[in-house]
């Protein structure tokens, strides 16, 4: 349970329905997870692992990975106000920019799906999901410098069943999903999955254009098929298709919005004025295959997959609805983006027999990506003042025709040898090669009318400059593991860790200096101790890690100057240092009654970091906050599940979470990061150990947490509360 803290109390209260279940364990020693590539029991595995079921998520309507997140310590992640990224922070790494390639690898069904947009959108009819803190880099590779999340999404069984799912809540949200599991015959089955979510109104209201700006629609359907080829043969297809029309950019002005030498009137969470509608469509489409072919020498997979996705979107960049004939220095501004993704990756692992005292893990796998991007803004000035009427102009940000493309090898290996029934070490090394191509264009397009291209031209072109460049960087990196575990008894276990983990480097794709478009590599090396334990027959977990971190190149957001306009940037700024404690408690209270808690602690600062070095700005960060971290988290859960007849039971659960400390900010501005104390609540009842009924309220303090800061005065905030009902059928 350095990981079993909330998930297994969930698992454990889902089966106790009789008071002969007294003596059942706090834990579910059924729960298995692949946080090592290899199936094992969640209580075995000598390392920090969350694993929630898909059951839970479920009962508890969780369909985002902002609401899985929640159940780790250490780990945070904030609302993206852009919403194209998965911005999550695992012990003190976080996602950087947009931009950016996250810090986390990401994996479906064990395979990579990183890269640039980890767009991750609903999660529905899924298994399981794993959440591995630390550096992840041998078993798992590139961008895993912060952890690893894997989502298990359910797949085809031998037996025939599925589920249904309505819901309706605050701001007109209806929810359905649904999936159906078929075996065709004793060697193939399939399952079908798909949903349909719709909000039509949002508690921030755009008053200038009558816009609800969190209205959002998401569906999507996803077929699997699991066939046995032969007695050695198995085989695994996926294909999911996902559509998201929403919001663009969430935002609003608590002291206004600064535009030119103007500040537009103060904001709330609920009202707002933008002259530019916020609109965003994406879609992506995912194809899986996995390969196991069984012999007396191990397991040999192969295993591949393709993601497409696409985004077009606009949103109100100046964020305010003042005139332009206001002053000379207002303008009317929205921000165009068009981009995609299209990658693939394909893997080759061979695993070891289990049963004997040395195994083994070793593989290889290739990675491809391109990734566009392109940012237009269109803007109208006011100029009368110079016998122009009004001005309007596109500039590429970048043009179209602006690409990243990545290619990365890897090769791995883990070796266990279990020296005797208490003592098992392990080791473990990848090898990778990252190369990314850029292609880079941008500047003006167009400026009107024409007598005005004489006047902007020579403006605009200082803070856009006109690139066509072509530029290489490679990244190699090599990560060591080692673990050591021992079993002090069949309760009671040791290990002691050290991984590490790395995030290739990247270019800078807004406004800067050829200099400062390049950035390199990071990584981490992590030293952790951790003791997993039972107590009690089995009623008590109680499990605690300690580790210290060191971060190596650590990125951050930079200012620099074009033309007198300030203009962010990435860069390398040096070192960093996190220490950090993981307490999980998990306990059987009665027969109807579980609890978990879980407690993270984070010390996470500069070491030897400097900003903007050289410059007027530059600023020493040794000592300072790593910033988004939370220096605490708290989840405290309670899960009832008490019968009333033979046929119906009452099902309740009651969840806090509670973070405080931190900073947010990369040092350009700096904001105090909100304590938050998130209550979740929701209670029903189960017939027929079928059809379950609930109601819920989320968020039942009512609290918005500030997100992200931006320099004219804007914010995000989390959502207030909500409530709502859901209704369950299995089959």
């Amino acid at each position: 349970m350095a990981a079993q803290t909330v998930a297994a109390a969930q698992q454990a209260a889902a089966t106790a329905t009789t008071d002969e279940d007294t003596t059942e364990a706090a834990s579910d020693e059924s729960i298995v997870v692949t946080a090592t590539r290899r199936s094992q029991r969640l209580f075995e595995v000598p390392a920090t692992v969350t694993a929630l079921s898909g059951e839970q998520l479920r009962n508890d309507g969780i369909i985002k990975m902002q609401d899985i997140i929640a159940n780790v310590p250490n780990a945070v992640i904030q609302e993206d106000s852009e919403s194209n990224n998965t911005y999550i922070n695992i012990r003190g790494m976080r996602v950087v920019d947009v931009q950016a390639e996250p810090n986390f690898g990401l994996y479906r069904n064990g395979l990579y799906a990183g890269g640039h947009r980890s767009n991750l959108g609903a999660q529905v009819d899924i298994e399981r999901v794993e959440v591995l803190r630390g550096p992840q880099g041998g078993l798992y590779g590139r961008s895993a410098v912060g952890g690893a999340v894997n989502v298990v999404s359910a797949m085809p069984t031998s037996e025939f069943g599925g589920y249904i799912k309505a819901s309706y809540g605050t701001y007109d949200r209806a929810q359905f999903e649904g999936a159906i599991n078929a075996p065709v015959n004793d060697k193939v089955a399939v399952r079908l999955a798909a949903w349909y979510f719709n909000q039509e109104d949002s508690e921030l209201y755009n008053e200038t254009l009558n816009e609800p700006v969190s209205a959002f629609t998401d569906k999507g359907v996803r077929a699997s098929i699991k066939a046995e080829l032969s007695s050695k043969l198995t085989a695994e297809w996926m294909f999911e298709y996902q559509k998201f029309n929403g919001p663009s950019l969430i935002t609003y002005g608590p002291v206004g919005i600064l535009t030119g030498t103007i500040t537009s009137p103060p904001e709330t969470v609920k009202r707002i004025r933008r002259d530019t509608p916020s609109i965003s469509a994406w879609n992506q489409a995912t194809i899986m295959q996995k390969l196991s072919y069984e012999t007396e020498v191990g397991t040999f997979d192969l295993n591949a997959s393709y993601r497409d996705y696409k985004l077009d979107a606009v949103f109100d960049s100046d964020q305010t609805a003042v005139p332009i004939t206001t002053a000379t220095s207002v303008r009317n501004t929205e921000i165009i983006r068009d981009e995609g993704t299209s990658s693939y990756f394909v893997e080759g692992v061979w695993t070891s027999p289990s049963d004997q005292p040395l195994t083994w893990i070793a593989g290889v796998s290739y990675f491809d990506e391109t990734f566009d991007f392109v940012r237009t803004i269109h803007t109208k000035r006011d100029l009368t003042f110079l016998g122009m009427g009004t001005g309007e102009y596109y500039i590429g940000f970048p043009k179209p025709g602006t690409n990243v493309h990545t290619q990365s090898i890897s090769a791995f290996a883990s070796v266990s040898y279990q020296v005797n029934d208490a003592l098992q070490l392990t080791a473990g090394l990848r090898w990778s090669h990252d190369q990314k191509d850029l292609t880079f264009k941008q500047g003006i397009i167009s400026i009107a009318p024409p007598a005005a291209v004489g006047f902007l031209t020579p403006i605009l072109s200082g803070i856009y400059p006109n690139y066509d460049i072509a530029m290489t960087s490679d990244f190699y990196f090599t990560a060591p593991s080692f673990v050591l575990k021992y079993a002090f008894s069949d309760d009671f276990n040791f290990y002691a860790s050290y991984t590490t983990g790395f995030r290739p480097g990247a270019f800078n794709l807004s406004p800067t200096t050829l200099a400062t478009i390049p950035y390199d590599q990071e990584s981490a090396d992590n030293y952790e101790i951790g003791f997993k334990s039972r107590w009690l027959d089995n009623r008590l977990d109680v499990n605690l890690a300690l580790f210290y971190m060191r971060q190596k190149d650590m990125l951050l957001a930079l200012t620099t100057q074009l033309a007198g306009v300030d203009r962010t940037y990435l860069d390398n700024i040096g070192t960093g240092n996190t220490y950090g404690v993981e307490l999980e408690v998990n306990a059987k209270l009665a027969s109807w009654l579980t609890g978990g808690l879980n407690v993270g602690w984070l010390d996470a600062k500069f070491d030897n970091a400097v900003a903007n070095p050289g410059l007027p700005t530059q600023k020493v960060l040794s000592g300072l906050a790593i910033p988004y971290t939370r220096e605490w988290t708290v989840n405290l859960r309670l899960d009832a599940d008490v019968p009333i007849s033979d046929t119906l039971r009452f099902v309740g659960s009651a969840m806090l979470r509670y973070e405080s400390g931190g900073i947010l900010g990369d040092y350009y501005r700096v904001d105090p990061y909100d304590t938050m104390t998130k209550i979740d609540l929701t209670a029903g009842v189960v017939i027929n150990d079928q059809t379950r009924v609930t109601a819920y309220v989320d968020n039942a303090l009512d609290e918005h947490i500030h997100q992200f800061f931006y320099y004219n005065g804007g914010t995000n905030t989390s959502v207030g509360r909500t409530a709502g009902i859901e209704i369950t059928h299995n089959f």
